[in-house]
C-alpha cells in the first residue's frame, strides 16, 4: 500500500518518501514509493506531472492500494534504487489547473441537478476544456443561462470544499447527488450545503478559488447534451483573448461591440454577391478565351486541333473551365500549364470524341 499524501495534504507539492521498486518499461520505468503526493489518474482527472530526484514523472497510475510513478526515462542507480530515499517534486501550476476544472465539475453538475434534475452521465478533463454530457436530450439556452447565473454564484460565495471518508453503512447520513461507484469505505466530498458526492478527485479548498465558470459549447451527442466549459484561469484567459479579438474586429470594422455582428454580416452577403459576379465574368472569359485559342490553333492545323497555352497566376479553376470550354468542340486536344509562385500546374484534356 502506497501512503496517499494527496489526500491528506492535498496543497503539498514537495515530499520525501522511501523507493520499494524499480521495474524497466519500454519508455522509461515504473517506480513505486512508500507515500506520495502524485495524485494517479482517476474519475476523469488526469495524473500530477513533476519530478522524482530530478527524474521527470510523465504519468502516475493506482493499481489497487498501490501507486506507480512513470518516469521519462529509466535511472541511474545512484539516482533511484529500492530502499533509496528520494524527493518527489509535483508540477502545482498543473495540480492547481485540475483542482480548478474537478471542482467547477463539481459545482455545474450540481447546478443542473438542482435546477432541473439533470444528472451527469459523463465527465472529460480535456487540455482546453471540460466537457459535462448531461441526461437530457435538449438544454435551452434559458437553462444554460440559469445554471451559469447558479454555478458563478456559488463561486462568489465563496464555500468550504471538504472531504471525508465514510465507511458505506453510514452512507445514508449524506445526501448524496448520486450512487456512489465504489463500495467499503467512500470518499465523499462536500461543497458547504450545495453538493455532496462520491467522488477520489483532488478540489480546491473553497470554490472562490474556481474564480469562474463559463459554458463556450454546447452539442448532442447518444441522444444526450454534452456541454463544454472554461474553468478557472483557462476561462480568465479565454475572455481576455476573445476581448482582443473584439477589439481587433471593432478597429478593423470601424464600429462598436454591439454593432459587430452586422457589420460582419453584411460584409460576408457583399462578398458572396461580388464572387458571384466575378464567377459569372470569369466564366465569360473563359468561353472567350477558349474560342479565340482554338480559331488561332484551327488556322494552321486540321483535326484533331492541338491547343497549348501558358498562363501565369491565374486560378486553377478559371484554368480548368477554359480546358473544359475547349474540349467541349469535337476533335481537340489541350495541354494548359499555370505558373503559380513555385509551381507549375499543367492540365491535359481531349475531346469526347477523340480516342
Amino acid at each position: 500500500m502506497t501512503e496517499k499524501l494527496y489526500y491528506r495534504e492535498p496543497g503539498r507539492l514537495e515530499f520525501e518518501a522511501e523507493v520499494r521498486s524499480v521495474e524497466p518499461e519500454p519508455r522509461g520505468a515504473l517506480v513505486v514509493l512508500d507515500r506520495t503526493c502524485f495524485y494517479p489518474e482517476g474519475g476523469g482527472q488526469p495524473a500530477d506531472r513533476g519530478v522524482l530526484n530530478g527524474v521527470p514523472v510523465r504519468d502516475v497510475r493506482k493499481r489497487e492500494e498501490v501507486i506507480e510513478h512513470l518516469l521519462e526515462r529509466r535511472p541511474r542507480e545512484d539516482e533511484i534504487a529500492p530502499g533509496m530515499r528520494v524527493t518527489g517534486i509535483v508540477d502545482g501550476a498543473h495540480r492547481f489547473e485540475y483542482m480548478q476544472q474537478h471542482t467547477g465539475q463539481h459545482i455545474i453538475s450540481a447546478a443542473f441537478h438542482v435546477l432541473y434534475g439533470y444528472a451527469t452521465v459523463s465527465v472529460h478533463q480535456g487540455e482546453a476544456c471540460t466537457t459535462i454530457e448531461l441526461d437530457a436530450d435538449s438544454l435551452s439556452s434559458v437553462e444554460l443561462r440559469a445554471v451559469q447565473k447558479l454555478a458563478n454564484m456559488v463561486i462568489r460565495d465563496d464555500l468550504a470544499v471538504t472531504a471525508v471518508e465514510v465507511p458505506e453503512e453510514e452512507l445514508d447520513r449524506y445526501a448524496l447527488r448520486r450512487e456512489p461507484k465504489v463500495a467499503g469505505t467512500v470518499r465523499v466530498v462536500q461543497v458547504g450545503d450545495f453538493d455532496c458526492v462520491a467522488c477520489g478527485g483532488l478540489h480546491t479548498e473553497r470554490t472562490g478559488l474556481v474564480q469562474l465558470v463559463n459554458c463556450v459549447d454546447l452539442e448532442r451527442i447518444r441522444g444526450r447534451v454534452r456541454t463544454a466549459w472554461k474553468i478557472g484561469d483557462r476561462a480568465l484567459k479565454d475572455y481576455r483573448e476573445k476581448t482582443r479579438v473584439i477589439n481587433e474586429l471593432s478597429t478593423l470594422f470601424s464600429a462598436q461591440q454591439h454593432d459587430l455582428t452586422e457589420k460582419a454580416r453584411k460584409m460576408v452577403e457583399g462578398t458572396a454577391e461580388l464572387q458571384k459576379q466575378l464567377g459569372a465574368t470569369e466564366r465569360r472569359l473563359a468561353e472567350e478565351l477558349a474560342r479565340r485559342l482554338l480559331r488561332q490553333a484551327a488556322e494552321t492545323q486540321e483535326a484533331p486541333i492541338i491547343v497549348t497555352a501558358e498562363f501565369s497566376e491565374d486560378s486553377p479553376k478559371f484554368v480548368r473551365t477554359v480546358a473544359d470550354n475547349l474540349i467541349a468542340e469535337p476533335g481537340v486536344a489541350v495541354c494548359l500549364v499555370n505558373r503559380s509562385g513555385d509551381r507549375l500546374q499543367w492540365w491535359v484534356a481531349v475531346s469526347d470524341d477523340i480516342e
